[in-house]
């Protein structure tokens, strides 16, 4: 466990790296481009704000999604990046359109909705049928699992739904989003750690392994989101 330790430990260290040098760069052809966040007329406040470079997403993307690849990957992390890729991507056309069009609001709700919905549809059904999730949750502070059966999927959907929407209200405030991410993410990590010492500790090598693999995962992404909360942070750059 030591080693692995160590490697997760290189991981997060990877991501801290990568996102702080290809920051530079993304910020300089950005601002070149003139990629800058257009605001809300009535957010006079928030007026300091207008013409900061905007997709600052690919900052901690690029890395969270590369290094976990590099290190060794399982089915649940290759899953967990390919979803990251995939919102990521529903974020990067969001953005594009404002810039393009020179105007706070970027794709329509409802474009936002079908996209994180066909992404949260894909996971969840695999999730249901795979054999290390299945339709079965944890209940929080005890030893208990509640069985959803085919409700998993529903319950899966809304959940992703939530998430990916709770962290777009949070966007728009120097190092808000990419701050409750960081926690959100290293909270996962520890979980992820946990589990994965309870799994080796009971000789459940295949879902150690993929455990192992998400908390890799898991580390390179809160290491690159501490790596953009350097220039994200007031006043971001």
């Amino acid at each position: 466990m030591r080693n692995a330790m160590i490697l997760i430990s290189v991981a997060g260290l990877l991501g801290v790296a990568a996102s702080m040098l290809i920051a530079p760069f993304i910020i300089r052809v950005m601002t070149r481009i003139k990629a800058g966040q257009p605001i809300l007329k009535y957010l006079e406040h928030h007026g300091q704000k207008n013409g900061t470079p905007t997709m600052g997403g690919l900052i901690f993307i690029i890395p969270a999604a590369v290094v976990p690849l590099c290190l060794g990957y399982g089915r649940l992390s290759f899953i967990a990046v390919l979803a990251t890729l995939g919102y990521g991507t529903i974020g990067f056309l969001d953005d594009y359109t404002k810039v393009r069009y020179k105007r706070n609001e970027g794709l329509k709700p409802y474009q936002k909705i079908i996209g994180q919905l066909g992404i949260a549809v894909i996971i969840s059904f695999f999730a249901y049928k795979n054999e290390w999730i299945g339709d079965s949750v944890k209940l929080p502070f005890s030893q208990s699992e509640l069985s959803l059966g085919v409700f998993y999927i529903p319950f899966s959907i809304f959940m992703f739904l939530a998430v990916t929407n709770s962290a777009n209200l949070a966007d728009g405030l120097d190092g808000l989003s990419g701050g409750v991410g960081f926690v959100s993410m290293t909270v996962l990590l520890i979980g992820a750690i946990l589990y994965c010492v309870e799994a080796t500790r009971y000789g459940m090598t295949g879902l150690a392994a993929e455990l192992y693999a998400l908390c890799i995962f898991a580390a390179a992404y809160a290491g690159s989101l501490l790596g953009f909360l350097w220039n994200n942070s007031h006043p971001a750059r």
